[in-house]
């Protein structure tokens, strides 16, 4: 009898940039927590490094950023619900807008429009109207409450 290890390997095949994805088989058990585990880390380091280098200030979409990292769409999707509690996409606004808070006040002349390109927002509408979403006031009125 094969080995976890080697069964698991037996049902992985390599994509880009060197992560490892699971390939419809049934050399192991979907239940198996070891193997879920491993995948679960390899999702993992692919978001981190992503996060690390800040890809999320991008102007992509979910299934840009996922082809980004490496993974899956859904892969993306189940990880944050799962570890995260929210949506990529919810958590992304949330990074952007704190991202365009600390570019406020460190560069005070900023435009709008400027910013938004900044933070990977495509108008300054959508950018005023996701930094209202997230902060619950528009962005000029954020820096007066902040000085």
């Amino acid at each position: 009898m094969k080995s976890l290890y080697r069964r698991f390997l037996d049902g992985l095949r390599v994509m880009k940039r060197g992560l490892l994805f699971l390939q419809p088989s049934t050399c192991f058990s979907k239940n198996d927590t070891r193997v879920k585990k491993i995948i679960d880390y390899r999702i993992a380091s692919a978001i981190e490094s992503w996060i690390e280098e800040k890809r999320y200030l991008l102007p992509q979409t979910m299934q840009q950023a996922a082809d980004d990292m490496g993974i899956s769409r859904d892969q993306l999707s189940y990880f944050f619900h799962t570890y995260h509690s929210t949506s990529f996409l919810k958590w992304r606004k949330e990074r952007r807008i704190a991202e365009a808070k600390a570019l406020l006040l460190s560069q005070p002349g900023l435009s709008l429009s400027d910013l938004a390109v900044s933070v990977g927002i495509n108008d300054r509408s959508n950018m005023r109207r996701q930094f209202q979403e997230v902060t619950g006031m528009s962005p000029s009125e954020w820096v007066s409450s902040v000085r």
